[in-house]
Parts: structure tokens; sequence; C-alpha cells
């Protein structure tokens, strides 16, 4: 985790992830999810499905927002500006600096940039 993120995280937030993870019982899911991650074409249904969302949300309209990084962990850079540039009705923000976890350490700005743009779009958790 702590190589995932800029700042260095507190004994306190760590424990936090941990958490749900302690018990061997409950760490199920970390191992599938690791089978599964598509990784060079394979497993090829994965692979697949993954490929299916991409070209979807290419080619729809519904609103996006996308926070990206420099470098980035699981987007490069490069992949970064072809979504912000290529995507439709998409609200593209960087943050800066960022490995993975970008909301660990730029937690202020997504808040408020989903803020705006929930308020921009019209949907709002406030009674008028």
């Amino acid at each position: 985790m702590q190589d995932q993120v800029i700042r260095t995280l507190s004994p306190a937030q760590l424990d936090h992830y941990r958490k749900p993870f302690l018990d061997p019982a409950n760490r199920e899911s970390i191992y599938e999810m690791a089978k599964i991650f598509p990784v060079a074409g394979n497993p090829a249904e994965v692979y697949q499905a993954v490929e299916n969302y991409n070209s979807w949300l290419l080619e729809n309209e519904i609103p996006k927002f996308f926070f990206w990084a420099d470098p980035g962990k699981i987007i490069p850079l490069e992949l970064s500006k072809y979504y912000s540039e290529n995507l439709k009705n998409v609200k593209s923000v960087p943050v800066g600096h960022e490995k993975h976890y970008l909301q660990e350490d730029h937690p202020h700005l997504i808040g408020c940039e989903i803020k705006v743009w929930l308020e921009t779009a019209g949907i709002s958790d406030e009674k008028k």
C-alpha cells in the first residue's frame, strides 16, 4: 500500500486498509482478484470483457469523470491523455504527481471536483 501513494500513511491509516483482511479467511477476494487481473490477454474472457467495456466507454455519451495522474500505476500517462481526448462527454481532471491511490494524496481536490461536477450536472444532495 505505502508504495502506491506519494505521501507517508500513518500506522493508523495503514491499519484501516488492513483491517478487513486480518483474518486469513477474508483474503480470498484478494487472491481471486490477482488471478483474474488481465495481463497480456489472459485470462482471455476477462481481457475480452475489459476490451468490450473500454469500447463501450469510448462510444457512448454517458457523462464520465476521469481523474488521472502522472506517472500513474495502472493507466500510463499516454493512455490517460488518450482517454481525456477521446472519451465522449468526459470531465478529465489531472491530479498531478501520483501513483495509484489518488484519493489518499488528493482527497480535497477530488472531493471539490466531484461536488462541482454533480452541481453542474444538476445532481445534488441538497434539498431545494
